[in-house]
Formats: C-alpha cells, sequence, structure tokens
C-alpha cells in the first residue's frame, strides 16, 4: 500500500480532497503547510473530512524536506512543484477554471501527473505537462443523487431573492461595486470571501450580508441560492456546472498586481458567455435574475458548457484514484515536449533563486557598509527644527537669508570630498524647485549622459511627462550614467524590480530582471519620478517594442529603429487625457484691511445671522493663498490662467504685472451694484461664471485647498471635457428641513438638492469634498437661466442665509450629473485630508498630510477652538512652509 498524502494550505481543499481520499480505499496522510497568514487550518477541521487521515505539519520554507517522506503528494498550487522533490511524487489537482494565466502555467509541467476538470483544461496543458482529464470531484454527491442539479425560480422567503456572493480576492475582487448596488429590502445576501480575502475587505461587509465561512460546502452554498453572484472566481463556473442562475460582475484594472493571472477568455468572459449574464446597472436586479434562470435553462448551451469543462460527472474522484494508482504503479510519463519545458522551467527557476540570493547577499553588504561610513551633517530635532523655522520666517530677510545658507551648505555637502564629474550643473538643475522641473532636468541629465556614452535614447512627452527609452540591450551603459548621475542628484533612487536601491550603487545586474526603470527624487509618497523604458528589437513583426507591454508607449519602433516608420529625432507628444484649455478661480478677501472690516461690521451689526455666517474665523488669513498658489505651480503646471476674485484687495505679496495673473473686482461680475457689498461666499461663487475672459473649462478653488502632489487636467475632467465630481463619504446631506440654527452649508445643501429632486426626481446624499471644483462655464450660465430666482436670492444675500444654492460645490455637480454632463469620481484612500485647524484632531492631521503627502487636503477654521487661533496660525505655518517652501513665479522677491 502506498503512502498518498495532501498538502492542505485552507479549509477549501479539503471538500475536493475529501471524496478521492474516500475513493482511494486506503488510509492517507495530510501535510498542513504552515504560512506567514493564516487561514484556519487545523487538525479539527482536518479530521472533519478525513477523520482516519494521519496529520502532520510543515511551514512552506521547509517543503523540500518533504521528498522521500510519502510515495505522492497531491497539492493544488505552485508551491510544491516549485520544491523539486525528487523522490516523492507530486500530483496537482485542478480547483478552477478561472485565471487562465494562472491555471495552466508552465509550473504544471515541474507536476509529475495534473487531474484536470475536462477536456478543455487538459488541452492547455498537455502539450508541454503530464496531464490527464478526470472531472471535477466536488461535485460527485450531487451529480451521483440526482441526474443534474434543480434549476429555476423558486419560492422567496420574504420576497426577496436568495443571492450567493462569491468573490475572488485582490485587485480583481469586485467587493465594493456588489456592495454598493446590494439593499437589504431587495436581496438576501449570503458570501462567502475567498480565503486570501484580506480583513479590510472583511470590515467592509455589511451588517446584513450573511457570512460563511469555508468549512461549508461550495455546492451546498450554491444549491440554496436562487443566483450567484460572481467575478474572476472558479465559483463562476462551479455555479454555472451545478446549473444555478449566474450575474457576472467585476471590471478588473490592468495595474492590479493580479490582473497578469487573466486570459483573454477570462477578460472578455467568452468561457461563461452562454451560461450567465453580465450585470448592468440599469437593469432592476430581479429581470438580470430571470434572465441569468433563462440562460442557465437553456440545455443545449448547458449541455456544450459541460461537455467543454467537465467529464465524468458523479464519479470524477474514482477517476482521480484510478489515475493516482496508474501512477504510483507505472511511474510519470512524459513526451519529449513535457520533458524540455520541465527542464527549462526547473533551470529557469533556480538561476532565479540564485540570482535574487546573490543581489540579497550584495545588497547587505552594501547597507553595511554604508553605516559603517558614518554621517558627516548633524540633524536637528524635530521641535527645534520648527521653532528654528517659525522664528526665522517672521523675517523675509532672514528668511531669504537662511534659504541661501541653506544652498550654501547643502552644495558643500554635495560635492565635498567628491571626484567631480567634468561638467557645469545644468542652470535648469540649478533653479528647479518642483517636481516637473526636477523630472524635466534629470531627463535632460539622463539624455546627454547616454548620449555622451555613444548609446541612444529617445523622448516621448506622454500628458506632459517626459518618457525616456533606450535599447535593452544598453542597460550596462544606462547602469554606468545612473551611477554618474546621483553625484548631481543627492538622493536620486533607482526602481527595479527587485525593489529601490541607491542610485550610486546601481548594478547592470539589477536591470537585467526589470522592464523598465524609474528614477525617483524625493522621499516621502510625492517624490519626483522619471521612468525609463526598456525595448527591443522583434525582427519577426518589424517593430521595436517596450518590455513592458502596460508601458505608457509600446511601440518605440519610430524612435528606436527596427522597422518602418523611419526614425524621428524630434521629441513626440502622445496625449490621452484632456487637452483644452483650463483655468483657475480664487476668491480671497484681506481680513486685516481696516475699511473692509469695518463695512463688514457695520453691515452685520443688527442683522439676524446663521452660526458662523459672520464670525471672524471665516475672514480669517494666514497666508493660505501664498501657499495655495505654490501648490498649483508645484503640481499643477497645465493651469492658462489664475482669476483672483476679492473685493478691490490685493495680496501685498502678489505680482500683478504676471500675464498669467487676473485680478477680478466683484464689481465686474455681479449683475445689480446694489447686492455690494457682500459677505456671502455663496453669492460671490454665484457670479464666478460671469468673469471676463475665463476659459470654458475651469478649476474653482479656495484659499484654504492646497495641492500635495502631482495632477494631471485628467485628475479634473474626462478626456471630452465632462467634469469630474468628488462626492467625501462623510459628509452628509440630512434628509429634510435643517433645524433654524443649522450652519449656513446644511441650508445650501437642502435648497440645492430640493432643486434636483423636484426637476430630475434625483437624491444627492453626500457634499462634494474640500478640493478643487471642476467646472463648465457654460453649465453655470445655463444654471442661471434655469434657476434665476435662486441665483438672484443668494447674490442680495450679504452673509450666508437659509435661502442660499451653493453654485459651484453643489449645485453644479448635482446638475452635471443628473444631465450626464459630469461624472461622480471615487476618491482613493490617502487621495484627499480634511483638517479643522481648531479641533483636537488638527496635530495629527497635519503629521498625516506630511507623512502622506495626500493629492489635495484642506486646512479649514471654523468655531472650534481646542486650539487657539494664535496657535493655529503658527502650525498652519509650519506645515506650509515645509511642504511648500520655494516661492511660486507669482510672487515678489521680499524686500
Amino acid at each position: 500500500m502506498y503512502d498518498i498524502a495532501f498538502l492542505v494550505t485552507n479549509r477549501y481543499q479539503l471538500h475536493h480532497y475529501a471524496p478521492v481520499a474516500r475513493a482511494l480505499g486506503q488510509r492517507c496522510s495530510v501535510v498542513i503547510e504552515l504560512r506567514d497568514q493564516d487561514f484556519g487550518v487545523d487538525e479539527d477541521a482536518v479530521r472533519r473530512h478525513l477523520p482516519d487521515a494521519r496529520i502532520s505539519w510543515i511551514h512552506q520554507r521547509e517543503l523540500r524536506r518533504l521528498d522521500g517522506r510519502h510515495d505522492a503528494i497531491v497539492c493544488q498550487t505552485p508551491v510544491l512543484p516549485h520544491a523539486f522533490l525528487d523522490r516523492t511524487l507530486v500530483i496537482a489537482q485542478q480547483y478552477s477554471l478561472a485565471k487562465e494565466r494562472y491555471q495552466y502555467g508552465t509550473w504544471r509541467s515541474l507536476a509529475d501527473l495534473n487531474l484536470m476538470f475536462g477536456e478543455h483544461s487538459h488541452s492547455r496543458v498537455r502539450g508541454f505537462a503530464s496531464a490527464v482529464a478526470v472531472g471535477n470531484p466536488l461535485f460527485d454527491e450531487h451529480f451521483s443523487a440526482q441526474a443534474s442539479l434543480e434549476n429555476g425560480p423558486r419560492p422567496r422567503r420574504d420576497g426577496r431573492v436568495r443571492a450567493l456572493y462569491l468573490p475572488t480576492y485582490g485587485s480583481l475582487t469586485s467587493l465594493d461595486s456588489v456592495i454598493d448596488q446590494m439593499g437589504p429590502d431587495d436581496v438576501e445576501v449570503t458570501v462567502k470571501l475567498h480565503h486570501m480575502a484580506s480583513e479590510d475587505e472583511r470590515r467592509r461587509l455589511p451588517e446584513w450580508w450573511k457570512v460563511v465561512e469555508s468549512d461549508v460546502s461550495p455546492v451546498t452554498l450554491i444549491e440554496a441560492a436562487d443566483v450567484i453572484i460572481s467575478d474572476f472566481s472558479g465559483a463562476a463556473f462551479d455555479a454555472a456546472y451545478a446549473r444555478r442562475p449566474l450575474i457576472l460582475v467585476g471590471d478588473p484594472t490592468p495595474s492590479g498586481r493580479d490582473f497578469s493571472r487573466l486570459s483573454a477568455a477570462d477578460l472578455d468572459r467568452s468561457l461563461l458567455a452562454d451560461v450567465s449574464v453580465q450585470y448592468r446597472h440599469d437593469t432592476p436586479f430581479d429581470d438580470l435574475v430571470d434572465q441569468a434562470s433563462a440562460m442557465i435553462d437553456d440545455d443545449h448551451a448547458y449541455e456544450a458548457f459541460v461537455e467543454q469543462f467537465y467529464t465524468n460527472h458523479g464519479t470524477a474522484a474514482p477517476a482521480c484514484a484510478a489515475a493516482i494508482h496508474e501512477l504510483l504503479e507505472s511511474g510519470p510519463r512524459r513526451d519529449l515536449a513535457a520533458s524540455v519545458v520541465r527542464a527549462s522551467t526547473r533551470d529557469l527557476i533556480l538561476r532565479n533563486r540564485a540570482l535574487s540570493e546573490e543581489i540579497r547577499h550584495l545588497r547587505r553588504a552594501n547597507d553595511r557598509l554604508r553605516s559603517r561610513s558614518g554621517r558627516t551633517v548633524a540633524s536637528y530635532t524635530e521641535r527645534s527644527r520648527r521653532r528654528a523655522k517659525a522664528f526665522v520666517s517672521r523675517s523675509p530677510a532672514l528668511e531669504r537669508r537662511a534659504v541661501q545658507v541653506k544652498h550654501v551648505l547643502g552644495r558643500a555637502v554635495r560635492t565635498g570630498g567628491a571626484p567631480s564629474t567634468g561638467r557645469p550643473p545644468d542652470e535648469i538643475r540649478a533653479t528647479a524647485t518642483t517636481p516637473w522641473q526636477r523630472r524635466d532636468a534629470l531627463a535632460l541629465d539622463v539624455e546627454a549622459g547616454v548620449a555622451s556614452a555613444g548609446a541612444v535614447v529617445r523622448r516621448i512627452i506622454v500628458d506632459g511627462r517626459p518618457l525616456l527609452a533606450v535599447s535593452a540591450d544598453q542597460r550596462s551603459t544606462l547602469a554606468a550614467v545612473v551611477r554618474e548621475l546621483a553625484r548631481d542628484h543627492p538622493g536620486l533612487t533607482a526602481v527595479v524590480r527587485g525593489g529601490s536601491l541607491p542610485a550610486d550603487t546601481i548594478r547592470t545586474i539589477d536591470l537585467q530582471a526589470s522592464d523598465s526603470l524609474v528614477l525617483r527624487l524625493g522621499g516621502g509618497t510625492a517624490p519626483t519620478e522619471l521612468r525609463i523604458d526598456f525595448a527591443d528589437h522583434r525582427p519577426t513583426l518589424g517593430r521595436t517594442l517596450s518590455l513592458d507591454s502596460r508601458s505608457p508607449v509600446v511601440d518605440w519602433t519610430s524612435h528606436l529603429g527596427g522597422g518602418s516608420p523611419a526614425v524621428t529625432q524630434s521629441p513626440a507628444v502622445i496625449t490621452r487625457g484632456f487637452t483644452d484649455e483650463i483655468d483657475l478661480v480664487y476668491t480671497w478677501v484681506d481680513a486685516a484691511d481696516p475699511v473692509w472690516d469695518a463695512r463688514r461690521r457695520q453691515h452685520s451689526a443688527g442683522t439676524a445671522q446663521l452660526p458662523s455666517a459672520a464670525n471672524d474665523e471665516r475672514f480669517l488669513d494666514r497666508d493660505e493663498l501664498r501657499y495655495s498658489l505654490r501648490s498649483i505651480w508645484n503640481h499643477m503646471p497645465f493651469v492658462r490662467r489664475i482669476h483672483l476674485v476679492t473685493d478691490g484687495q490685493v495680496p501685498a505679496w502678489l505680482d500683478t504685472t504676471d500675464s498669467r495673473i487676473s485680478l477680478i473686482d466683484h464689481r465686474e461680475i455681479f449683475p445689480d451694484p446694489c447686492a455690494l457689498p457682500t459677505f456671502n461666499s455663496h453669492a460671490i461663487e454665484a457670479c464666478l461664471h460671469r468673469i471676463p475672459g475665463l476659459a470654458e473649462h475651469f478649476i474653482y478653488a479656495n484659499d484654504d485647498f492646497f495641492v500635495g502632489r502631482e495632477v494631471a487636467p485628467d485628475t479634473f475632467f474626462t478626456r471630452v471635457g465632462l467634469p469630474r465630481s468628488r462626492f467625501a463619504p462623510s459628509q452628509f446631506i440630512y434628509s429634510g428641513e435643517p433645524r433654524p440654527d443649522a450652519i449656513p452649508t446644511d441650508w445650501a445643501a437642502f435648497n440645492t438638492t430640493r432643486l434636483i429632486e423636484r426637476d430630475f426626481g434625483i437624491s444627492f446624499d453626500r457634499k462634494h469634498q474640500h478640493v478643487p471644483y471642476a467646472l463648465t462655464k457654460s453649465l453655470l450660465s445655463e444654471l442661471e437661466g434655469r434657476y434665476p430666482d435662486e441665483f438672484d436670492r443668494t447674490r442680495r444675500a450679504r452673509f450666508r442665509s437659509r435661502t442660499d444654492v451653493a453654485v459651484p460645490s453643489m449645485l453644479a455637480h448635482f446638475y452635471a450629473i443628473a444631465t450626464g454632463r459630469g461624472i461622480e469620481w471615487e476618491t482613493a484612500p490617502g487621495d484627499y485630508i480634511y483638517a479643522d485647524t481648531g479641533r483636537a484632531d488638527a496635530l495629527r492631521r497635519f503629521r498625516d498630510i506630511r507623512n502622506g503627502r495626500p493629492r489635495f487636503f484642506c486646512l479649514n477654521s471654523t468655531l472650534h477652538r481646542v486650539l487657539d487661533l494664535s496657535d493655529q496660525s503658527i502650525e498652519v505655518s509650519l506645515l506650509l512652509s515645509e511642504l511648500f517652501p520655494h516661492p511660486s513665479p507669482w510672487e515678489l522677491a521680499p524686500e
């Protein structure tokens, strides 16, 4: 009797193994594979499926020690085949029909036998691996009990559809889209998460969903459901095999880490097209269920599906057992092709492991050398640095001198003891202060270095950013150039497939395993990055193509040669996003102006106002506009012109002679001068589209809005010019009329949503985030024509009131979406941070902004005074001067 073992990593595998173990007719062994992530496998779970099994444990890193311990081991993943056992036969049992590029990978050549579900799977691997079609033992009990599983509609409890949701994991999961669409009143949802699902995915599940674990048979769950919802999980095929109505969801992101596991057939859903329906947002869920039922009820389609993908219905486990016994009796059978692929795959894996170990060894040695070298420049503590910066910032002369000294010391530290590079710093590099300037300077240096080495480098401008490419056989030249560049660009790091490393240590071997190189300047989460692709000539195609198929530019033939069209020397410009002119509009007030303040107090005296409508915090100026403009200069170089709307006021530091700055007085845009002066931001915002010379597409920002890292035009507009609206998940619009003492924005939200509900029957329950608003002039003009009374009332309210509508922050976005001229745009985690500068958590949020560098952040001052106004000003100044230390070209030089 042979010693046959099953390698168990997760509890789901036990449902596949148990019927095979019973069919073997002998006592088997189970080896529980330990990984760093706990998948909940223990001896009790094994005993429930295999009561008499011999159980042992082993860590994933020690699988090689299993060699010779058993006659054969059955597994389901590539991990054991990659251990290269010589004295124990390895049998790989198929468990899924999804993710074909993974399921049918060359790793199967390393197994002594592959147990496949049916002819489709068998045909995918038999050319390079030993395989046999045996069927899916998971379904044996159910097909042996009945000719086919029950199909069609069944009585529903409480009139609700019983849906079973079976998602995959990682970047391919459809969890977010399904959560948004399944309401508790319509569908009774049961979900079985993939064993690789993260804790974050589990926390996001609605409370009313029923969650089941892997202890329950998936077939039992499928039978109990009215409809199955799945994405790129193999469970979708299981549902169709069980002849249950199937709805497919999910739209994978090409940049996701698991996208490469999908084949073209996975992506277009062609394998399941005849037995399922694709989820559509515009179709009622009950209709989708009916359509799915009709699809799976088609006998011809179902029988064709089963014949293509499965065999041995109800007898798959005995077929598996027979194949295992034959392997043990006769030994592995491999033809020449399978043997060659097996040997080549094994050789490549072993060489890759050796190279990886060499790289790790070299990096450890390099780290030890660097740690011994020490550092010659001492650093201040965080508190000392803050105090020094606060003191210096009080005097423009001191601040200017400090910057000069910093530059001198920086150059001394960078060049001290280092050999000359033989060329003076380029003027562009010496004056570069913004990320895009530094990237352009770095690109010029790379081009000059590669050219001086006698190699060819080409540049393409993609959405305003340079993308370089060199021939793949010039990796050694590029490595030498990058090491040289590290002297002129302190802190330069090189990002390759194996991770990031200091640019001055990069070697050819680091680039050999990579399809591209990214040079990174600056730390944190918002560094300057320059991408360099490696391109290779393909003689059979007559093209020179990037090794990375996901590169922004794949075909470099016309730039690097190797085919037609002919090589061009000038940089090409490729624009994939929005290309029209974009303006930026700010509203600003100088609250320190005594004339303006006197008028405000005069008009507010004796006037009944909403809370916070006229409080001092609303008009507090902490130099935010200066730093907000610096953030624009740093991260939004595509802005054509900046329009500053004020009550005849001009910031003392602003260079009004710059052609990109346009000062707009309230009197230029208010249709009725009797409404002035105004101290109501809603009133001013209702006139923005009347700015003379304003571009059709523009972005509106308050002076407390900041851009933390580089953005592109398509951050705000689609490629056809539709505005993107970013709604805040936590900024609710409450139903019904607000309390009489509610804050002004609650009243504005109520008035705005009431208009949209009345005219379009659409309800919005979230406010727009405090980030720059993407707008179009024509849509705002249309709104004024449609709602003239609401615009007029808002403009005539000198302070924010109960009758206001919020035009650019709410009405424009709700209306654009309701009329199909705007889209909702979800904010990714870390994209946005809102800080109320007077709240107790303000300092923590400042720290998050420093460390995380969100795409957008807002520093808002309200009635909260846990931090008094003086402390708020100091902390805000410290934060902003640290994030945006370099003046924009719109600032006057300090006197």
